[in-house]
């Protein structure tokens, strides 16, 4: 799993086909642990999950859906490089702790 900046949009590259879910929850927590980040909204569905945030002024969306995965991550000047590093923070601990132990603990397994 690896996050690409690709001018104000960060993509994530699943190519070890991991559990999206996982990272998707990882990242909304880093999100409302970050004081420059206001979470305004969290529409947790069926199908998709969305949070609608905001950084540097500017919203921004993370989306989860359990057929497609996350979904691009549209920023904006303002805030692309700050949330991308946030995003890639997520990532890097997850493959550098060992993606099965975030699972685990994700899941609440020891």
């Amino acid at each position: 799993m690896t996050a690409i900046k690709n001018n104000n949009t960060i993509i994530i590259r699943n190519t070890e086909r991991q559990s999206e879910n996982v990272f998707f929850n990882k990242i909304v927590i880093a999100f409302e642990n970050n004081r420059n980040i206001l979470i305004k909204n969290k529409i947790m569905g069926p199908s998709e999950n969305v949070v609608i945030a905001e950084c540097n002024g500017d919203e921004f969306n993370l989306i989860y859906d359990i057929d497609y995965g996350i979904y691009p991550i549209e920023c904006t000047a303002n805030n692309v490089d700050y949330v991308f590093d946030i995003v890639n923070n997520v990532i890097n601990e997850c493959v550098r702790v060992n993606f099965k132990y975030c699972v685990n603990l994700h899941y609440g397994v020891e």
